[in-house]
């Protein structure tokens, strides 16, 4: 039977790589398919939170209307569908103000600032481990986009900006629902942040609107974007944090990024050089250290759930 640390990282790392297959099909769809950043955001998100609206009805059987819709618990669905929004939308910006590889180095920004947060908030000390943990993570995230050439990064100040953007919403949308989770449950929240995030971008970008060739190559593309970059992502991830801490769930996310290049590398035709080999040596020391390192306060995050929902 696995302890709540290893379900844990097991949900953590099970969330980057459906993010790293999410990755590699979106640039199949910007670069061959003729897609826009706005136009599959808006399916993405609309799509994969209806999904999971109805997967928790069919699963559960229970209202999944009730819940959400209270006083108490509303705002906080739309706040957090309005940070993931902010996330995903501002990440593809990134990229076409700069490249991948850049919004990918400055995305690693996450862990750090989810660090800072408790620190700031919560009167939590960082680790040693875990500052080590983020420094092995950037430097194997910086070897696996660049491939050891540093002339590849391009550090406009619009696309840093709109990466660093979405690094402080990825941040904010791991430590923001807590609370949220306790209450409803992983499936409710990531389901109804995404459907709300959906509906915020279809005010300016509706995706019925979408100038795109829905061919069955495309619509095949989508599913795979929605049921696993998304919908399996996110209630991985969400699940996880109900396990592990937030800072272990966002240092642990260092493994999308090494499964989008491998991934490129089985399925796209992309070298995978000792850059890479360097990169991915850094990233799995990461993912073993976290792994080997059991704080109290991990394996009780029950406790902690309780403390945080009393203050």
């Amino acid at each position: 039977m696995f302890s709540n640390q290893t379900r844990g990282i097991l949900l953590a790392l099970s969330a980057g790589l459906c993010w790293g297959v999410m990755s590699v099909v979106a640039q199949h769809l910007f670069s061959i398919l003729g897609f826009k950043p706005s136009d599959l955001v808006s399916v993405r998100l609309l799509a994969s939170g209806a999904i999971l609206i109805a997967t928790e009805y069919l699963l559960q059987r229970k209202n999944v209307v009730r819940p959400v819709f209270t006083r108490e618990n509303f705002p906080s669905v739309v706040l957090y569908g309005a940070g993931v929004l902010t996330g995903q939308y501002s990440l593809f910006l990134a990229i076409s103000y700069t490249n991948a590889g850049t919004a990918t180095v400055l995305l690693t920004t996450v862990p750090l600032l989810i660090l800072l947060w408790l620190a700031l908030h919560d009167g939590r000390r960082i680790l040693p481990h875990e500052l080590f943990c983020f420094v092995s993570a950037l430097f194997g995230v910086g070897c696996l986009v660049t491939k050891g050439d540093l002339s590849t990064l391009d550090f406009s100040f619009a696309g840093a900006g709109f990466a660093l953007l979405s690094a402080a919403a990825g941040a904010f949308t791991t430590i923001q629902p807590q609370k949220l989770l306790s209450r409803i449950g992983p499936g409710l929240t990531s389901g109804w942040g995404l459907f709300a995030g959906g509906c915020l971008i279809s005010v300016v970008n509706p995706p019925w609107a979408a100038d795109v060739v829905w061919s069955p190559e495309a619509i095949a593309s989508c599913l795979v974007i929605i049921v696993v970059g998304t919908v399996l992502a996110f209630r991985f991830y969400l699940a996880s944090t109900k396990l592990i801490s937030p800072a272990v769930s966002g240092l642990l996310l260092s493994s999308q990024p090494l499964s989008a290049v491998v991934l490129s590398s089985l399925f796209l035709g992309v070298t995978f050089g000792p850059w890479e080999l360097v990169g991915a040596g850094a990233v799995l020391l990461n993912l073993v250290i976290l792994s080997l390192n059991r704080p109290k306060r991990a394996l009780h995050p029950a406790s902690e759930t309780a403390k945080s929902a009393e203050s």
